[in-house]
C-alpha cells in the first residue's frame, strides 16, 4: 500500500478468470475494473455503519453523481455526440439539470463556479475519468504524446482532456 496526500493506492492479486468476470461486470456498468472496485469498496464501506452519517452521504453522492455521468456518457455516446469534447458535453448536458447541479454543489460544498474547492478539484478529475472511460476513450495526444487539454470559461470545469478511441474501437458502441 502507498500513500498520496489524502488517498491510499491499494494493490490487488486476482485470479485471471475472476478478474475476467470482473471485467464484464465493470463493462456492464460502463466503467473499468478498477473504477468498479473502487465503487464496490466505497459502498460497502459507505453502508457497513463504521461511518459518521455525514462522510456516509458524502460518498453516496459522490457515487450518484458518478453514476449518473456515466449513465449520461453512454447515452450520448449512443445518440452518436463523441467527439474530441465529448467531456464537455456530458457535463454541459449534465449541470443543465437543476437536480444534478444541486447535488453536484452539495457534493463540492459550494456553488458550481467557485474556485479553489477541494472536493471540486478530485470530483471533477473524477467525472472526467469516469466519461472518458465509459465510452472506452483515450486522451488525444499532441506531436509530443501528451494529453491535449482545452479551456472553458464560465462553467463549473476550466479544463478538459480531449479523447479520441482507438482505431479498432471506432465505429463501436
Amino acid at each position: 500500500m502507498t500513500r498520496n496526500t489524502d488517498s491510499l493506492t491499494l494493490a490487488l492479486r486476482l485470479d485471471r478468470q475472476l478478474f475476467g468476470w470482473l471485467e464484464t461486470l465493470a463493462r456492464a456498468e460502463g466503467l473499468e475494473p478498477t473504477a468498479y472496485v473502487q465503487r464496490l469498496i466505497r459502498l460497502n464501506v459507505a453502508q457497513s455503519g463504521l461511518m459518521p452519517d455525514e462522510h456516509r452521504e458524502q460518498v453516496l453522492l459522490t457515487e450518484s453523481l458518478i453514476a449518473r455521468a456515466v449513465a449520461r456518457a453512454i447515452a450520448l455516446d449512443g445518440e452518436g455526440r463523441f467527439d474530441a469534447h465529448f467531456t464537455l458535453t456530458v457535463l454541459d448536458d449534465l449541470f443543465g439539470d437543476p437536480t444534478f447541479l444541486a447535488e453536484y454543489e452539495r457534493a463540492i460544498g459550494g456553488p458550481a463556479m467557485a474556485r479553489g474547492l477541494p472536493a471540486k478539484a478530485s470530483l471533477n478529475m473524477n467525472l472526467g475519468w469516469q466519461i472518458k472511460s465509459a465510452v472506452r476513450a483515450m486522451p488525444l495526444l499532441d506531436d509530443a504524446g501528451r494529453p491535449r487539454r482545452a479551456q472553458v470559461r464560465g462553467r463549473p470545469i476550466q479544463s478538459y482532456t480531449l479523447l479520441t478511441r482507438p482505431d479498432y474501437l471506432k465505429g463501436e458502441k
